[in-house]
């Protein structure tokens, strides 16, 4: 036993020492407990990841990693360009929020999906003032995919058609069924709009 404590000290000290392993009483105090896991995180990543676990009297053990990751777009976006525009809420109700903006963006991936998860076929080519056939209808969503520069990643967005879309997107998403859907996307210029906050505790409460 003692040998094995030795090696098991070792480890931590070798692996873990700056990392923040420490004890936590789970079953008298597990409020208590969480804060402390949220603020740790919160603090190495120096307010950039804002957590909000589950524990519970029952909790015995929580491992957490971070991963911050900062990269450059393939095709930037120009500050000068981000301002304020309509960002729709649950229930249709807008607020202003500031966005960035990509006109004509030659490096993403886009495709649109019906209700039933089917492709839906965006036209290539839009007409000025044509309104109808560029979305698919209720319950319908679009996919967008946009690289980062040097890396081989890239950023995957969702958008449900309709404001209220989000809790029934999140039910039906599967790895397989993402998998599938990110084989149907096709290169295309288009216009990009994205909410940027300058605070991180903002960012994550955005989502």
């Amino acid at each position: 036993v003692g040998s094995e404590m030795c090696i098991r000290d070792r480890l931590i000290a070798e692996y873990y020492a700056d990392k923040g392993i420490f004890e936590a009483d789970f079953k008298n105090n597990p409020l208590k407990a969480k804060r402390k896991i949220e603020a740790w995180v919160y603090s190495r990543t120096q307010g950039r990841i804002d957590i909000n676990i589950a524990v519970s009297t029952w909790t015995r053990l929580v491992l957490v990693n971070t991963i911050y990751f900062k990269g450059s777009w393939k095709e930037p976006f120009d500050e000068e360009d981000t301002e304020p525009r309509d960002f729709i809420l649950p229930g249709g109700d807008k607020i202003k929020t500031p966005m960035m903006i990509s006109n004509r963006n030659d490096e993403a991936r886009y495709a649109a999906f019906n209700a039933d998860g089917s492709f839906f076929p965006t036209p290539y080519r839009i007409f000025r003032d044509q309104e109808e056939g560029l979305y698919p209808g209720a319950g319908g969503f679009s996919i967008l995919e946009m690289p980062y520069k040097n890396c081989g990643l890239t950023m995957v967005v969702i958008v449900p058609d309709s404001p209220d879309g989000l809790p029934e997107m999140e039910e039906r998403l599967t790895a397989d069924k993402l998998e599938s859907w990110l084989e149907e996307l096709r290169s295309r210029k288009v216009d990009c709009l994205l909410y940027t906050s300058p605070s991180p505790r903002d960012r994550t409460r955005s989502r």
